[in-house]
């Protein structure tokens, strides 16, 4: 008798869980699709007014055809519950824990981007930096892993470099992709570890092919020091002659970028080269800050002036990391 009276109990209990873990759910997904769109919440307090604002306003409509939340609003209205998490301090609550949640993702994911580049670079420096004879054989080991593994690593850097938002960690991943994953003379470094000249040769070109290196030794240039400005006037001049009117006068004109590539084919114009180079690579803007100053325009505005600053700062970071709220657990 005492167990079945037990196991009825644990039945109602599970049962009562179950609920509230099914209301927090919806409500959990509203204040995210709020937070993600920049929209207002709060109007008046209660249910089936006017003005109620947009997050009682959802939560209605989605009573309408979910038999979750019309049971809990009917529990609400008939006064069978004073707990309904419908609150503002519930918000801030749950605004506080998904734009934590949000952060320690993002956190995570830096840290982990930042521990491969690491093991990239301490596997790459292990040739580049002289070692001890004693330690010659250990060395060829680790070396392996590169050579089996290069186009993953290479795919793994280019991924690296377009998502992580560090930017320290995009320039590190870009300088290894148009570095060292990029230099023949890299691959062969790498496979001549295990055979002899002849062989690394063979075995390199293949290596090469598979990352799309040119299996090419690079010449050795003369190194210009100091760009004088006559030279640069004098070759500007002349690669104006040599350009024709369709690169200006075309239909589609050439970029800046095509005429530098132009210029590195002919191989003439170092100055104009070094020139392009400079100017392509100089930043005009920085996106990243001036996007958050664009999310706190549309979060604090003239109906939002007596937001509190834990509450501003959960939506920023909830809008801004959007792209992490998939990964957060409920559980």
């Amino acid at each position: 008798m005492n167990q079945t009276i037990d196991k009825e109990l644990q039945g109602l209990i599970k049962k009562d869980t179950d609920h509230w873990k099914e209301v927090l759910v919806r409500i959990i997904a509203t204040i995210k699709c709020l937070a993600v769109y920049n929209l207002l919440f709060r109007g008046t307090k209660k249910l089936y007014e006017n003005s109620n604002g947009n997050f009682l306003g959802i939560l209605q409509m989605i009573a309408e055809f979910d038999p979750v939340m019309k049971q809990h609003f009917r529990r609400i209205e008939n006064n069978e519950t004073h707990i309904h998490y419908l609150r503002h301090k519930i918000q801030n609550e749950l605004i506080e824990m998904l734009a934590t949640e949000c952060y320690v993702i993002w956190k995570i994911l830096v840290i982990k981007q930042k521990l491969f580049l690491e093991l990239v670079k301490q596997y790459i420096m292990c040739f580049l930096i002289p070692q001890k004879a004693t330690r010659w054989e250990s060395l060829v080991e680790s070396v392996k892993a590169i050579i089996t593994q290069i186009p993953q690593i290479k795919e793994a850097l280019i991924q690296l470099s377009e998502v992580c938002e560090d930017g320290k960690v995009c320039r590190d991943a870009k300088s290894l992709i148009d570095g060292e994953f990029s230099s023949f003379e890299f691959i062969l470094s790498l496979v001549i570890w295990e055979t002899g000249f002849d062989k690394a040769i063979v075995e390199a070109k293949k290596i090469a092919e598979t990352i799309d290196v040119e299996p090419e030794f690079p010449v050795k240039r003369v190194s210009y020091s100091d760009n004088d400005g006559d030279d640069l006037f004098r070759e500007l001049q002349s690669l104006q002659k040599m350009l024709s009117k369709v690169v200006y006068e075309g239909a589609r004109p050439w970029t800046s970028l095509e005429i530098m590539e132009f210029t590195k084919k002919m191989d003439i114009f170092p100055n104009v080269l070094l020139a392009y180079k400079i100017l392509l690579t100089v930043p005009v803007t920085v996106a990243s800050a001036e996007r958050s100053y664009s999310k706190l325009k549309l979060l604090k505005n003239y109906l939002r002036s007596t937001m509190t600053q834990e509450r501003l700062n959960g939506l920023a970071i909830i809008s801004i990391e959007n792209r992490f709220l998939s990964n957060v657990d409920y559980d």
